[in-house]
């Protein structure tokens, strides 16, 4: 985890020598999924944060492209192996369904790798370390300068088959905010 808060920090550093060309910022989230009846644990719950970056050049009417680098930490009450942290990189697609002056609407999608401390969180099997988050969602931007956005997403962590186990996480119910360094 140490690891990976440096590697934020330095991708935060590095963003400001391009601050003309690049947007970034923060995003916080909280998660929860209950499922008694399909093999999941539990409870699982956590928190996620990322560092995004949005190329200037990289946005062609309502569409945006940006990238992320995040870290989690998930937990379930389910066995021994009830904690696990998750560092990953992704490209964000973000489609604008409206855009007015102090709010705007917009839904998110993104897939990219990501490495996981654990093979095991509440009973789950996930066969290897390596994994592809996966995420979508529907939010909202705003402020005068729409530098604060909040939204709800689904997230799903699988290995995509590369492994025999294969028993993801799947977290219906993310919710984020976070803001835009002006």
């Amino acid at each position: 985890m140490k690891k990976s808060a440096l590697f934020l920090l330095l991708l935060l550093s590095a963003s400001s020598s391009f601050a003309r060309s690049y947007e970034t910022g923060l995003v916080f989230s909280y998660g929860q999924h209950i499922d008694h009846k399909h093999g999941n644990p539990k409870d699982i719950q956590g928190y996620r944060a990322a560092f995004w970056i949005h190329p200037s050049n990289f946005s062609w009417g309502n569409f945006d492209l940006l990238f992320d680098a995040n870290v989690a930490h998930w937990s379930s009450d389910i066995g021994t192996n009830n904690h696990i942290n998750i560092v990953g990189i992704a490209p964000i697609a973000r489609y604008y369904l409206w855009k007015k002056p102090s709010i705007s609407s917009y839904i998110i999608g993104s897939i990219g790798p990501a490495m996981m401390s654990a093979t095991r969180l509440g009973g789950r099997n996930f066969g290897i370390n390596y994994t592809f988050q996966d995420k979508i969602g529907l939010g909202f931007a705003f402020g005068k300068k729409q530098q604060y956005f909040a939204d709800l997403q689904i997230l799903h962590y699988s290995n995509a088959s590369i492994s025999r186990h294969n028993q993801g996480i799947t977290v219906p119910l993310l919710f984020s905010s976070g803001f835009q360094f002006c």
